[in-house]
């Protein structure tokens, strides 16, 4: 449980916070087509260098705390470069789909057919 008392207590809010952007960002990102994914990666970065500052300034004594900032962006960067596919709708219309679409099509067989 957190101690509202507890000198650390403001920090440990700010890193959430920063968290909880990189993640609506990283949903956004599934959502999205390449270009708008790769830019949305840009726009998160600084709140990678805020995670970092905090980390070397105020959890000094947390040495995992750097590598595991360093391991969410790496996989916040691969997310931003999965592919997408071009898909055929059942209309005939083709269609940019981002990679949480791909993998979700993927998962069934009937679609696969579909996928260009």
């Amino acid at each position: 449980m957190l101690d509202l008392d507890h000198p650390r207590t403001p920090h440990v809010f700010a890193a959430s916070r920063q968290e909880d952007l990189i993640l609506n960002y990283c949903n956004r990102i599934t959502l999205s087509a390449a270009g708008a994914r790769r830019f949305m990666a840009e726009v998160v970065r600084p709140t990678f260098a805020a995670l970092r500052w905090l980390a070397t300034n105020r959890f000094a004594d947390e040495p995992h705390i750097p590598d595991g900032i360093a391991e969410l962006e790496r996989q916040m960067e691969q997310l931003a470069e999965l592919p997408s596919a071009t898909l055929t709708t059942i209309t005939g219309r083709r269609r940019i789909a981002p990679p949480a679409a791909v993998s979700r099509l993927l998962r069934t067989s009937t679609t696969r057919r579909r996928i260009v």
